[in-house]
């Protein structure tokens, strides 16, 4: 199937062909931007930078990279909404409800904040956008995300979704060829990190991800562009 505009009918496509049982494989590339390991990142200098917002620590939070099951950060999340938990009171110890209750949130509370909390001390300390990359890239080791990342391509893979393998095995290589090209061009620049995530961000959107189909025995949908040949 060779379509004008992908952007028009890809989602489409993809929920009529499931219906049928269909298997299709929609080639075109995607962007990294929105990723769980592109957006934890983005997410965390969020916090750190602006105190803590909403939306920042619950999209943090739902990248399934922080150490949280969804079930528990959907708890936490219905406290921190019922109590109107913001900015430093994330610091502080909840104290409203049982007490039972407090102590399992107050457990989810301390793995939320420490490494963010290690990560502005160390940010504090840092001034250019190389050190800033070198704090960022030592949180993620220290959250072994690269080692949960490899985790969910053996359980994607076990599974059968080798697209999503596709993606996976491919995203990390990226964020460290961001990094690298970060470090190297503007290393000694100095600047805040509101500046930093914008310039993080638009090195993520340069990079797109090339899916190769993962079986023959399925409908290939494709720009009429790119597919031509």
């Amino acid at each position: 199937v060779f379509l004008r505009d992908m952007a028009l009918y890809d989602q489409l496509i993809e929920t009529v062909f499931a219906d049928y049982d269909i298997p299709v494989f929609i080639d075109e590339k995607r962007g990294i931007l929105q990723h769980p390991l592109t957006e934890l990142m983005r997410s965390a200098l969020e916090i750190v930078a602006g105190n803590w917002a909403y939306d920042a620590v619950f999209n943090y939070l739902k990248t399934d990279l922080t150490g949280l099951a969804r079930d528990d950060v959907d708890l936490l999340e219905n406290y921190v909404l019922a109590n109107g938990i913001r900015g430093n009171r994330w610091i502080k110890p909840f104290s409203r409800g049982e007490e039972d209750e407090l102590e399992e949130l107050n457990q989810w509370r301390e793995i939320v904040i420490t490494p963010l909390e290690e990560m502005k001390k160390a940010l504090s300390e840092q001034g250019s956008f190389a050190d800033i990359t070198r704090v960022l890239y030592d949180y993620l080791e220290k959250q072994e995300v690269e080692e949960k990342i490899q985790t969910w391509i053996e359980e994607l893979w076990e599974q059968g979704i080798y697209e999503v393998v596709n993606e996976y095995t491919q995203i990390w290589n990226m964020v460290i060829d961001t990094f690298d090209q970060m470090v190297e061009i503007l290393g000694d620049q100095q600047g805040g990190l509101k500046e930093y995530i914008k310039v993080l961000e638009a090195g993520f959107s340069s990079h797109e991800l090339g899916i190769i189909p993962t079986t023959v025995d399925q409908v290939l949908v494709g720009n009429i562009q790119r597919s031509k040949s």
